[in-house]
């Protein structure tokens, strides 16, 4: 009776194993769909800041031009530079940003991978054990009807006329 009770434990883990590795796989899906989006996002990020840091760029070659022709102030030049300079960082972290996105999700998705081998691998651990309990519950059915002596005939045994089997 104990052993079919463990049995029953044991296959109801499995399936409790079996919902925790379908979450995972949907978690996995969803992290992939998210980092996509992240990274489409950053993207559209990037060609804006591009737009912008090539805008600068013009904007700066033009007016160190006339700078250097004396059309316009120190003063105004530098501010037209620090905008360039502006853009351009701005340029860069978006460039940064895609592969942090990138790697944030990443570090994500391997680690829900991560567990959902380890719940697989739990999963065929408990099948094992089951197969292992159902062998031993067979045994010991089997064991248990060799107490028996099962006569081809009704009646009571009286006298053994030979000691020991057979």
């Amino acid at each position: 009776v104990r052993l079919r009770q463990v049995i029953t434990s044991k296959e109801n883990s499995l399936q409790s194993k079996d919902m925790k590795a379908q979450a995972l796989k949907r978690q996995i899906r969803a992290l992939q769909d998210g980092m996509r989006n992240k990274i489409d996002q950053t993207k559209a990020k990037l060609e804006g800041e591009r737009v912008r840091f090539d805008n600068a760029k013009n904007q700066y070659e033009r007016n160190k031009k006339l700078f250097e022709a004396g059309n316009i102030p120190l003063t105004k030049f530098q501010d037209i530079e620090y905008k360039y300079q502006g853009a351009e960082a701005d340029f860069v972290n978006a460039e940064i940003e895609i592969d942090r996105a990138q790697a944030e999700y990443l570090d994500k998705i391997n680690k829900a991978e991560s567990d959902l081998n380890n719940t697989l691998a739990e999963q065929f651990e408990t099948q094992a054990d089951i197969a292992k309990l159902r062998n031993e519950l067979t045994n010991m059915e089997i064991r248990s009807q060799q107490y028996f002596i099962l006569a081809p005939q009704n009646g009571m045994v009286v006298k053994a006329t030979q000691a020991g089997i057979g």
